[in-house]
């Protein structure tokens, strides 16, 4: 009974629909803004800490959409008048997989910090250097060769 109700239309568009749209529209200005600004100014100090600051936003926003846009294209769907019996199975599992998102989060504000990302790669490394077993040659010093003569 809710499902075919107004506040169910309502909340699909509002609360689902429209914040992905938002994020697509604001992440493609953003990526356009970002292109002019560089052309303009060019390679700065300040240039590097945008950067970071972008790249961050833009993975946080695709991170979002992944995990979000399909939920809302199922209900969208479901508002259309789709069988409830083809959407319910993929919604179970897209339901459990938004938590993902909130999981996924705080690694992408870690991926922008680069004392963690040297620590993070000192760590997980493999030994690229290869250790080799050779014979070696020993010298006796005199003095001991005269002990041993003894």
């Amino acid at each position: 009974m809710f499902v075919r109700s107004s506040i169910y239309s309502y909340d699909t568009i509002v609360h689902q629909i429209s914040p992905n749209l938002i994020i697509i529209i604001f992440s493609i200005l953003l990526l356009l803004r970002i292109r002019q600004q560089k052309i303009r100014i060019g390679k700065s100090l300040r240039w590097r800490k945008h950067w970071k600051m972008t790249v961050q936003l833009l993975f946080i926003s695709i991170l979002y959409l992944v995990f979000a846009l399909p939920i809302a294209f199922f209900n969208f769907l479901h508002l259309c008048g789709v069988e409830e019996s083809l959407i319910f199975n993929v919604m179970e599992y897209l339901l459990f997989f938004n938590y993902l998102a909130m999981l996924f989060c705080p690694f992408s504000c870690a991926l922008s910090l680069p004392q963690l990302r040297n620590q993070v790669r000192k760590c997980v490394r493999f030994d690229t250097t290869r250790r080799t077993i050779a014979p070696t040659l020993r010298t006796i010093p005199q003095a001991l060769e005269n002990e041993t003569a003894v």
